[in-house]
């Protein structure tokens, strides 16, 4: 179903990222929210706006499509759409 990625901005200017564990470089990494699109018939901008909020607790002010792009075209028809969020404020 593809995935979506957000580059996330405060409304102080601050990037929201969150820390990942990698197996696979077998180190916690710093990377921009993200997550698959999971949910059948929903739209990726939604997609994007949840997984945000569910990964980071902010909630954009703003969402913009940067792009949608294959991942590996050479091997896989994945998509993933970028977007950033700006505004963002934290809930709860």
């Amino acid at each position: 179903p593809g995935a979506v990625a957000i580059v996330g901005v405060t409304v102080a200017g601050e990037a929201i990222l969150v820390r990942q564990w990698r197996h696979a470089v077998g180190a916690a990494l710093l990377e921009i929210p993200a997550g698959t699109r999971d949910r059948p018939g929903e739209p990726p901008e939604v997609t994007a706006a949840r997984e945000l909020r569910e990964e980071t607790g902010y909630e954009p002010g703003e969402l913009t499509l940067l792009s949608a792009y294959f991942t590996s075209a050479g091997i896989s028809d994945e998509r993933l759409w970028l977007y950033l969020a700006t505004g963002c404020t934290r809930q709860g």
